[in-house]
């Protein structure tokens, strides 16, 4: 696992921060309520191999995150549930759903590439926009906001800095 067993350097919270981007983008700012984080000592690396995270968002939403390294098969699912419909994304299947509150499948969208696509892309655009050539996805604001509750998190759940 590399970087991501590390307890200083990795762990899920470090390895999975784009759920943190997620969140922000989709449900706006927040600061972290709770953050819990353990090692099953199932994968015999030393970072915390999952955590719980709950997040108070400025609009008053109350979003939580679950992180680990151990179900099997693996997951990766956002699903914000609200008053108009339930949004449903899946990482590794790259899939798309949106139901409304009859349960009406409204959107599924499936989409091609796969995560090496995606980092590439990611560097590609950061680099055009160091170079002036295309304008920053996310403001150096956000990324600060999420690396802020990212840190956060780590702390609550006393994890080493």
């Amino acid at each position: 696992m590399g970087y991501a067993a590390d307890p200083r350097t990795g762990g899920v919270i470090f390895d999975l921060t784009h759920e943190f981007d997620v969140a922000h983008w989709l449900l706006g700012p927040a600061t972290v309520a709770a953050a819990v984080a353990g090692n099953s000592g199932v994968l015999g690396i030393e970072a915390e191999d999952s955590a719980d995270i709950i997040l108070q968002h400025v609009s008053g939403v109350l979003s939580s995150m679950h992180f680990d390294y151990v179900t099997r098969p693996r997951r990766r699912i956002t699903e914000i549930a609200g008053t108009a419909g339930i949004l449903w994304i899946d990482v590794d299947s790259r899939r798309l759903l949106i139901t409304g509150t009859d349960g009406e499948v409204l959107q599924d969208d499936m989409f091609d590439g796969s995560y090496q696509d995606d980092f590439r892309a990611q560097m590609s655009a950061f680099l055009a926009s160091t170079r002036g050539q295309d304008v920053p996805r996310c403001s150096p604001a956000e990324a600060l906001s999420v690396l802020k509750q990212v840190l956060a998190a780590r702390r609550l759940a006393a994890l080493p800095s």
